[in-house]
C-alpha cells in the first residue's frame, strides 16, 4: 500500500518502471513462484487448495504472456509486481498469499541469476558447436599452406588448420568463462527476503531443489546484492565477441585477397 494520497506522477512512473526491459524474467518468475508456493504448502504456511489456485493462476498468466496478450498496465512498475497484480485477479485472495515469506529483494535476484546461469549455459553450448565445427574444418585443412599474418603483413608460412585450432583454444577459455558465470549464479538467493531473512519456517533447500541451484546463499544481506555473476556473464561475453569478431575479420581478409 503506497505511503502517499496521490498517485505518482507519470514522468516518475516512466523513471521508477523497469518494466520495459525486465519483462524477458517472466519466464524465471513464474517458475521461482511455483516452486515458492509447493514449499509454503508443503511447511503448512498456506494450504493445498491456496496452492493449487495459485498454480491455476500462474498457468493462465502464463498462457497470456506467451501469446502476448497479458494486460500490464501503466502501474506495473516490473514484471514482479505485475505477475502478481494478475493472478490476485484472477483467482483473488490466495494469489496475495504468494509474497508470503519473499520479498521483491529476493526474487529479484533469484529471478536474475535464474536468467543468467540459463544463458550462460546457452552460450556453452554454442560454443562448443563452434568449437566442434572449427575442428572439423581444420581436420580437413590440415596440410593446407597459407601465409600467416602478424600486424596485417604476410609472415611465415602456416598450415590452415592450425590457424583454425587457435580460435578453437579461444573459445575454448570462453566456455571456461561461461561455466564460470553460470556456476556463479548457481545460488539461491531466496530466503533472504528483503536483506534479514523471513520469520516463517521456510524450506530453502525445497526451493533450491524445485529451481535446480546448487545450493543456498548463505549470508542474506550478499544474497540479496549480489549481482557478480551477471558481471562475469557480461565479462564473458565481450572477451567471446572479440574472438568472434576476430574470426570475422580474418574471413574477410582471406577473401578479400
Amino acid at each position: 500500500m503506497s505511503r502517499f494520497s496521490e498517485p505518482q506522477d507519470p514522468v516518475f512512473q516512466q523513471l521508477n518502471a523497469s518494466i520495459s526491459y525486465d519483462r524477458r524474467l517472466w519466464p524465471y518468475d513464474i517458475e521461482q513462484s511455483r516452486a515458492h508456493a509447493a514449499m509454503l504448502a508443503a511447511q503448512g504456511i498456506i494450504d493445498d487448495a491456496d496452492r493449487d489456485a495459485i498454480d491455476a493462476g500462474l498457468d493462465e498468466v502464463e498462457q497470456e504472456l506467451v501469446a502476448g496478450e497479458f494486460p500490464f498496465r501503466d502501474d506495473d512498475e516490473d514484471i514482479h509486481m505485475a505477475v502478481e497484480r494478475r493472478l490476485t485477479e484472477l483467482v483473488g485472495p490466495a494469489g496475495g498469499k504468494l509474497h508470503t515469506a519473499r520479498s521483491r529483494n529476493d526474487q529479484v535476484a533469484t529471478d536474475v541469476a535464474l536468467f543468467t546461469r540459463d544463458h550462460a549455459r546457452r552460450a556453452v553450448a554454442a560454443v562448443e558447436k563452434l568449437m566442434a565445427t572449427l575442428l572439423d574444418v581444420a581436420e580437413e585443412h590440415i596440410d593446407w599452406p597459407m601465409p600467416g599474418y602478424t600486424h596485417l603483413q604476410r609472415a611465415q608460412p602456416v598450415y590452415l588448420g592450425h590457424h583454425l585450432l587457435a580460435y578453437v583454444w579461444m573459445l575454448d577459455r570462453d566456455r571456461a568463462r561461461f561455466r564460470f558465470a553460470a556456476e556463479q549464479a548457481d545460488s539461491l538467493p531466496l530466503g533472504a527476503g528483503a536483506l534479514a531473512g523471513v520469520n516463517f519456517d521456510t524450506d530453502r533447500g525445497f526451493v533450491a531443489d524445485r529451481l535446480g541451484f546448487d545450493r543456498v546463499a548463505p549470508n542474506s544481506i550478499d544474497a540479496v546484492s549480489n549481482r557478480d555473476f551477471v558481471l562475469d556473464y557480461l565479462g564473458a561475453a565481450a572477451i567471446c565477441a572479440t574472438h568472434l569478431s576476430r574470426l570475422g575479420a580474418e574471413l574477410v581478409l582471406w577473401s578479400s585477397e
